[in-house]
């Protein structure tokens, strides 16, 4: 397999004009949307449904996406979730979801909180869970909708470990603040001494 290298930059607008010259820009996300692209939709809802049948190498699908994290693998789990498919189908692809997605993902999470099946409302909010592993931002308005629709919950095991995640996750922003202002504190020092 060739990889047209030069069309795939252009049709993900990695090149730009700067000046008078032509500059390039790359990057993690960029990555994940080339991979996203040369694996293809196909091959990526293969996965998708090898993972959600079980079959022999489902943990390595896991691991692959949980590294790839293609969106084209994403959208056909919520697909799967939405369809009439039989509920361990839908079960398997939010679960699956909740090991690889990134925040692209947070705005299904209301839908998987309203759902019938306690195992699909939990698995939603462990992809929270998984959001915030990326972007630990709990100030972030999506993230905020997502704890405020679980925290009303009829579900009182879902209530229960809506408040266990937010408070996990209060903790150790809490910690990071505290371990980021040390570091701050001792570079302005080291910088007086200088």
């Amino acid at each position: 397999m060739t990889i047209d290298w030069t069309a795939l930059s252009r049709d993900l607008g990695t090149r730009f004009a700067l000046g008078g010259a032509v500059a390039e820009t790359g990057g993690s996300d960029l990555a994940q949307q080339a991979l996203d692209r040369i694996v293809g939709e196909v091959a990526w809802q293969d996965a998708v449904e090898h993972y959600i049948a079980a079959r022999p190498g489902y943990e390595l699908v896991r691991s692959v996406l949980s590294l790839a994290q293609p969106g084209s693998a994403m959208e056909y789990c919520r697909v799967v979730f939405e369809s009439d498919r039989p509920l361990s189908d839908r079960q398997g692809a939010v679960e699956l979801l909740r090991a690889f997605a990134d925040r692209r993902a947070l705005d299904w999470v209301p839908a998987f909180l309203a759902d019938g099946d306690p195992q699909i409302r939990h698995f939603g909010l462990r992809l929270l869970d998984r959001v915030l592993w990326d972007d630990a931002d709990l100030k972030d308005p999506a993230v905020v909708a997502v704890f405020e629709a679980a925290l009303i919950h009829p579900d009182e095991d879902l209530v229960a470990a809506a408040k266990a995640l937010r408070d996990e996750w209060r903790a150790r922003v809490a910690e990071w603040e505290v371990a980021d202002a040390a570091a701050n504190a001792r570079l302005r020092a080291q910088d007086k001494q200088t």
